[in-house]
């Protein structure tokens, strides 16, 4: 069976869509809540199609896949650090402040922490 990205595909159409969104406006520069918000929620869904990945077997544990991880996912939460610093409440800016890196974070674990199916070779999945 052919693993499936759609969580992670979605998130990163709705990246896409929000930052696209508020480009149509950049004059006036109101909102960056949908920039941010779009390039964080790019940047999870990225780290956790790479943890994923490792997970199942598409691609080989390294320690750059990692460390891109780790990069991914500092930006992530370091971007409500980096706003309240600047003045910014969670309040006003939920999207990139809390949901985002909340639900990054949440699919991010669940994909590193779930244990991994193998199959045998009677095709059977044991944990």
């Amino acid at each position: 069976m052919k693993p499936s990205f759609i969580g992670s595909t979605v998130a990163i159409v709705i990246g896409v869509i929000s930052i696209g969104t508020e480009l149509s406006h950049i004059s006036t520069w109101v909102h960056m809540d949908n920039i941010i918000g779009g390039i964080t929620a790019i940047f999870g869904a990225v780290a956790y199609r790479l943890a994923k990945g490792r997970r199942i077997g598409l691609k080989a544990d390294s320690a750059i896949l990692r460390s891109v991880e780790m990069a991914l996912l500092a930006v992530v939460v370091g971007t409500p650090i980096v706003q309240t610093v600047m003045g910014v409440d969670f309040v006003t800016r939920p999207w990139s402040n809390l949901l985002i890196p909340a639900w990054t974070l949440i699919a991010y674990l669940y994909v590193r922490l779930k244990p991994q199916r193998i199959r045998t070779s009677d095709s059977s999945i044991r944990s």
